[in-house]
């Protein structure tokens, strides 16, 4: 504030202010030093307020503005097997921010998502702890996260989104591709090697009821489940 130009009201009403004061720093050091009535140095006090207030609110205004999180209107206490096998991915993009795991899902509100990590963690999940950590260390440290699916693959009406819950390393990505294509077309495929799961979009349910009736799955020598992730409502 000391550094801020002194208004013109300020000095058209001190007529022997010297020439060379003309900052709120100056002005404090010479009333210091001359004989100012009480009742001059409460409107300065006054003036100088209403500039800082008049200054934020211009600083404000130059800030661009955020756009407030999505909060679901209709939230839901279920939670489905896509949203739980989600969950972690969700914990590495986000951290403790249960507003934007909230927003992100669209289905639950930052209490029901942070119920939910308390439950599951005492229960028998306390690695999520651990990845909830990780991911406040790396903020702290201005390091990216790993970002979950922003938008959710184009999925025609009539066909099934599905998990693979559990990809261990050994499985090659085109070999997991082809066995589960054999059940019918794909229209999404994704293998994310940090959680181990893969996210698959059948074109029809008779597609996906196929592939989970032949459960269990083995590729690469290694046993796998293919599982129906409900659907979300936004």
């Amino acid at each position: 504030m000391d550094a801020m130009d002194l208004p013109p009201q300020v000095l058209n009403q001190l007529h022997h202010v010297p020439p060379d004061v003309k900052k709120w720093g100056q002005l404090k050091l010479w009333l210091q030093q001359n004989n100012i009535p009480q009742n001059v140095r409460n409107q300065l006090a006054a003036i100088q307020e209403k500039q800082v207030q008049l200054v934020l609110q211009r600083r404000s205004s130059m800030l661009p503005q955020q756009q407030p999180l999505h909060v679901p209107t209709k939230a839901s206490s279920y939670w489905s097997v896509g949203e739980s096998n989600d969950f972690p991915r969700l914990l590495r993009s986000f951290g403790n921010d249960w507003t934007a795991i909230a927003a992100h899902m669209s289905t639950k509100t930052p209490v029901m998502v942070k119920n939910y990590y308390v439950h599951q963690k005492d229960r028998d999940k306390p690695e999520w702890e651990t990845i909830v950590q990780e991911a406040e260390r790396k903020k702290e440290k201005g390091k990216s996260l790993s970002g979950p699916f922003l938008t959710k693959p184009s999925v025609e009406k009539g066909s099934t989104e599905c998990f693979v819950n559990y990809v261990p390393d050994k499985v090659q990505e085109a070999d997991l591709r082809n066995a589960l294509a054999a059940f019918g077309e794909l229209s999404y495929f994704h293998v994310d090697r940090q959680s181990k799961f893969a996210m698959v979009v059948y074109k029809t349910p008779e597609n996906y009821q196929a592939a989970a009736a032949a459960n269990p799955h083995t590729v690469n020598g290694e046993t796998i489940f293919v599982e129906a992730r409900c659907p979300t409502t936004s």
